[in-house]
């Protein structure tokens, strides 16, 4: 019997993390993360392996890495009318530039994950030329979440893209009838606010390390404690940041996929 105590109590231990590609233990929360262009999937790696799919080398790869920048402003500078023809049904939503479809896509979550919504180019264009800022992103790494879930201002984030599928992770698991309940509110709302923090606790980071959409670069991978730095405000009052570590929580996954 104490045999198989030791068995059972060893295969409910709980697994640590590993990396996704060579299985190498990873620390809890604080690792890197990669986009799988071809299953259109966030899995963990190790420092090694998350190096391997950063700067020039991602480009044409399977993988990219995904960075650890934050930027955030409490007011996007843009008219009610630019977000309705944006076409987006929900409050709360997330735009990428996806390699898959050379160009932007617009998804929200929803109790059946992240769904995707037909995005005007022409309001797109002008949400770019409005916030430059927080519409610089890392081609399918980084995304523009943008939340008017109170019915007041837009307000901005420039955040990982595994950010946004741990978001549409929290929404699944904790929606409740038809508008989602308290639960799914306050899940949100805790989001939202560490977001924020993340953004405002940084310090600059340093030359050379931010990779741009439009040079097809991705840039370092994100964490909630610890800093490596932020970059100036933008024009419109966006608070930037790079940092070291994994994003505010564990991601979730592209699609639903773990």
């Amino acid at each position: 019997m104490t045999g198989l105590r030791r068995f059972v109590a060893a295969a409910g231990a709980p697994q640590p993390h590993r990396c996704e590609l060579c299985a190498q233990p990873v620390p809890g929360e604080e690792h890197g993360h990669l986009v799988d262009l071809t299953d259109r999937a966030i899995v963990c790696a190790c420092q090694a392996c998350y190096l391997l799919f950063t700067g020039d080398g991602a480009p044409g790869r399977r993988y990219r890495a995904v960075p650890r920048r934050y930027r955030y402003t409490a007011r996007l500078p843009i008219s009610e009318a630019t977000w309705d023809r944006l076409a987006v049904p929900v409050g709360l939503a997330f735009f990428f530039h996806s390699s898959q479809v050379d160009g932007p896509v617009a998804l929200y979550p929803s109790p059946a994950g992240a769904t995707e919504s037909e995005l005007d180019a022409a309001s797109w264009r002008e949400l770019v030329a409005a916030a430059p800022e927080l519409t610089d992103l890392a081609v399918d790494t980084e995304a523009l979440l943008v939340n008017r879930t109170d019915g007041a201002d837009l307000e901005g984030f420039l955040v990982p893209i595994d950010a946004c599928y741990h978001l549409v992770g929290l929404l699944r698991t904790r929606w409740h009838g038809f508008t989602g309940g308290p639960a799914a509110q306050q899940a949100v709302g805790e989001f939202l606010a560490e977001l924020r923090t993340q953004a405002e606790r940084s310090t600059p980071a340093p030359p050379g390390e931010q990779h741009r959409a439009s040079t097809g670069r991705s840039g370092p991978p994100s964490a909630p404690a610890g800093t490596a730095g932020a970059s100036p405000a933008g024009a419109s009052g966006a608070r930037a940041a790079d940092t070291a570590g994994a994003s505010p929580a564990a991601a979730g996954s592209v699609g639903g996929r773990r």
